[in-house]
């Protein structure tokens, strides 16, 4: 464990410069995505079952039970708006943002790679170690900003698949209320 600690800060180390906000850009971004996917899935998970759906949206329409407060089909439709309002744009914001950042870290690598050929093409008459030292830094800081972009893109991807189905789910339970009928 000790030897594999010890390569990847040399293989760090060996991007230059730009490593570090790829690090600090990989840390944010996978936090932030893992926050708002697994705040999504608990969500999901609450209104998925619909023998559970209505207890547990009675913990968001601030009553006991759904039964006697939800006659009103009016009544209905303003809570379950009142709940996307509350749920679904701060989402919203952070898969945005998630996007946003997961764009941001390849292009963080081609300025690494701009950076490390400069380098290299100002070594050519120099130093042949330096060309290579160059070359390797604009492909390492390159290749950290594709690994960092494409699995958070994935994971931005499943948290809009999941958001889908939270708005599927809560206009099926919507309805079921409207119309009076015990969900199957």
């Amino acid at each position: 464990m000790d030897g594999f600690f010890c390569e990847a800060v040399s293989y760090f180390k060996s991007g230059g410069v730009l490593m570090l906000p790829l690090f600090a850009l990989a840390v944010y971004l996978y936090y932030a995505s893992f926050m708002l996917f697994f705040k999504l899935l608990k969500f999901h998970a609450e209104c998925r079952d619909p023998r559970s759906t209505k207890r547990n949206l009675s913990r968001f329409f601030n009553v006991a039970s759904l039964d006697g407060a939800m006659e009103d089909k009016e009544l209905i439709k303003r809570r379950f708006d009142e709940v996307r309002r509350e749920i679904l744009p701060p989402a919203e914001r952070s898969l945005s943002m998630i996007k946003i950042l997961a764009g941001t870290a390849p292009l963080l690598g081609l300025l690494g790679t701009v950076s490390g050929m400069a380098f290299a093409l100002s070594e050519i008459g120099a130093d042949s170690n330096g060309v290579a030292e160059g070359v390797s830094r604009a492909l390492i800081t390159t290749q950290c900003g594709l690994s960092i972009a494409l699995p958070a893109l994935v994971l931005a991807m499943f948290c809009s698949m999941l958001r889908q189905k939270i708005l599927v789910n809560l206009s099926r339970c919507e309805s079921c209320l409207i119309l009076g009928e015990d969900e199957k």
